[in-house]
């Protein structure tokens, strides 16, 4: 029986589904979380309730973090530091509300748990979306290979496959999807699609969603903002001054001509 590059993909992506570890645990995780939490709940973008929430938790391992940032401040407004971006916080969002009416439904049907942004179903919620965004990044890159780059279907399967089994980012889709690194190879995998697809695409839309993408990949780790110099390479490449016709047509015209324009 022949299997498809995607079914290699997608089966690639689901064995690693019972590894996945719902914790926050490291400062990087917490500081993406926080945003998460306070945008929902206190709505104010202050964390200190959220940094003391984690760091009571495990006061010995969290010894550092709490001296950088429960006891500093900011200079200027005295409201507690975090030096992650938001970008993660915002592709998790869906799935944090969605938990956040789960558990609304459940204390009404008699269960215990909290509504309280940090227990289990809301930290559960934001790993587990970086598990599926992480294989849908995955499944772009598989298409982006197959679509432009003349992939056969099953080769860019393997690939895909490989990137998930063979780099780190098996560890940051199940054991520490806290942090923003699956969100990132959504986000970087979708700017690349929509750069190369935007050639083919007539108007101005097309690369409007470009910039739109690469916002959210600076959002989501700000140095995937470098990669906004694939599209920008690429519109510079297929303009029509660029091109060989262009610079051709350019050099033979009359001089007044060229002087004209």
């Amino acid at each position: 029986m022949k299997i498809s590059g995607r079914a290699i993909v997608v089966l690639a992506w689901l064995l690693t589904l019972p590894f996945v570890t719902p914790k926050i645990r490291g400062a990087d995780e917490i500081e993406y979380f926080a945003y998460l939490r306070s945008m929902a709940f206190d709505r104010d973008l202050e964390f200190g309730n959220e940094y003391r929430h984690f760091y009571e938790r495990d006061p010995q391992g969290l010894a550092g973090f709490a001296a950088t940032f429960l006891d500093r401040r900011e200079p200027q407004t005295g409201r507690h530091i975090n030096f992650a971006p938001l970008g993660s916080a915002l592709l998790w969002s869906p799935f944090y509300l969605l938990a956040h009416l789960g558990v609304l439904l459940a204390r009404a049907a008699g269960s215990a748990v909290a509504a309280d942004g940090f227990s289990a179903p809301y930290v559960a919620a934001a790993c587990y979306a970086s598990w599926l965004y992480g294989g849908l990044g995955l499944l772009v890159i598989h298409d982006a290979l197959r679509r432009f780059a003349g992939t056969p279907d099953v080769d860019a399967g393997w690939a895909a496959a490989a990137l998930l089994w063979a780099s780190p980012l098996l560890y940051y889709m199940t054991i520490a999807p806290g942090f923003s690194h699956a969100t990132s190879v959504f986000a970087v995998a979708a700017l690349a699609w929509t750069t190369l697809a935007a050639r083919e695409g007539p108007g101005l839309a097309p690369w409007m969603a470009v910039g739109a993408l690469g916002g959210i990949a600076t959002l989501v780790r700000e140095q995937d903002g470098l990669f906004l110099a694939v599209p920008l390479g690429r519109s510079r490449y297929s303009s029509p001054s660029s091109s060989p016709t262009a610079r051709s047509t350019a050099r033979s015209a009359p001089r007044g001509w060229s002087r004209a324009r």
